[in-house]
Order: structure tokens, then sequence, then C-alpha cells
């Protein structure tokens, strides 16, 4: 949803332009660039096996890029005056977005309708399900891909 307004702004900006403060944009850009960069190392190593991990990592490496995009943009506005290059920057990085977020939506989809996560085994489902007291067999508890 937040992709949609950022997408709808930058249309309204190519449609009505205005001046950019293009050395503000490249120095905050720049700090969010070296913030989420190495909040998203922190969450690199777990991100394969636990989506909220996986989740946490997209979302921050997401945002680095989104600000690296930024500041590239920011210093083209500097230099040329180009201040459209905003808003199709804008375009872009929400397309980008959605895009790389795509899976993560189908995932999270998949769990909240009582599925097995993708990067887990039926196996290391059945000894979760064989720690528990149960009436039932085992296989009853694990449900497929």
């Amino acid at each position: 949803m937040v992709t949609g307004g950022i997408a709808w702004e930058a249309i309204e900006r190519l449609l009505h332009p205005a001046s950019v403060a293009s050395v503000v944009v490249i120095g905050v850009a720049a700090f969010g660039v070296v913030i989420n960069t190495g909040t998203a190392l922190l969450f690199m190593s777990g991100r394969k096996g636990d989506l909220n991990i996986r989740a946490a990592f997209l979302h921050m490496a997401g945002d680095a890029a989104i600000s690296l995009g930024v500041v590239v943009a920011g210093i083209v506005m500097l230099f040329t005056h180009w201040f459209w290059l905003d808003s199709a920057a804008s375009l872009l990085i929400s397309a980008l977005i959605v895009m790389a977020t795509w899976g993560l939506l189908r995932d999270s989809a998949h769990l909240a309708l009582h599925g097995v996560p993708r990067v887990s085994t039926s196996t290391q489902y059945g000894f979760i399900c064989l720690g528990y007291p149960t009436s039932r067999p085992c296989t009853t508890c694990i449900s497929g891909p």
C-alpha cells in the first residue's frame, strides 16, 4: 500500500514538476544506505531458515537499495537539474519493491493458510510432532508443502 502511495505521488510530481533540494536528499539518503546496509547484514545469515528473518532482511536490503538509488538520483539532479528524475526514480523503486517482496507475500499467505514453510522438510516436522503427546499417528500432524 505504501508503494502505491509513493507511485501516486511520483505521478503527481511528473504532472506538476517542482525543484528538489538535491544536497539534502543526497545526505539523508547516504546515511540511510549505511544504516540499512549494516542492519541487513545482521539478518543475512538467518534469512533462509526463518520467514520473519527473511522479511526483515528483505526490508532492510530493500531500504538500502532504495537509499542508494536516491543518492544517485540526487547527484544527477544536483548537476543537471533534471527534477523529473525524482519521480522516475520513485516509480522504478516502487516497482522493484513490489517485485522483490512478491515471494514473501506468497509465502506468508501460504503459512496463514496453515501450509508448511517451504524451507523446512517434513522430517523436521515429524520430529516436532513426536515431541508432543497425541492420540493420533504423527503423519496426521504433517501437512505437505
